[in-house]
């Protein structure tokens, strides 16, 4: 049994901002977004091409009366080779695919603006408790004295 070269890879996707966007409703078949970028860098690195196809409902699927549903589905009825989208690591979608290593670590968070303060003598004094900072002071100002 000898192994057959692969040269084409049957990739699958939904529209997920910014890991998967579409760039041109009219062509389905060059997604944009960072996880696209990413594959498309590797495809050509290794000299392989896509067929690039996007999932109609764009959804991840689900197991529904004894079938998967979604790109999952897609790769369960040997469809598509690759999901482009990122999916969480679950029991559920391991018994479909196999996982690569992270190609990111996300953090995500809500940014707010920051309240300025001017350093000064008395900014490092403002992180500790009332009594705390006026005792710093009466001792600073006592050890000043002397």
């Amino acid at each position: 049994m000898g192994q057959e070269e692969i040269s084409n890879i049957r990739v699958v996707y939904a529209e997920l901002p910014p890991f998967v966007e579409i760039l041109n409703a009219s062509d389905s078949g060059n997604p944009g977004g960072f996880m696209a970028a990413i594959l498309k860098t590797i495809m050509k690195w290794m000299t392989l091409n896509a067929t690039w196809i996007r999932e109609p409902e764009d959804k991840y699927g689900t197991w529904e009366n004894n079938t998967w549903t979604g790109m999952c589905g897609m790769l369960f009825r040997e469809e598509v080779d690759v999901i482009l989208n990122p999916l969480l690591p679950s029991a559920e979608y391991a018994e479909v695919a196999y996982y690569t290593n992270p190609v990111i670590y996300e953090a995500f968070t809500f940014l707010s603006g920051k309240k300025k303060q001017d350093a000064g003598l008395f900014l490092y004094f403002s992180v500790l408790e009332p009594t705390v900072s006026a005792k710093s002071i009466i001792h600073f100002k006592t050890v000043m004295r002397y």
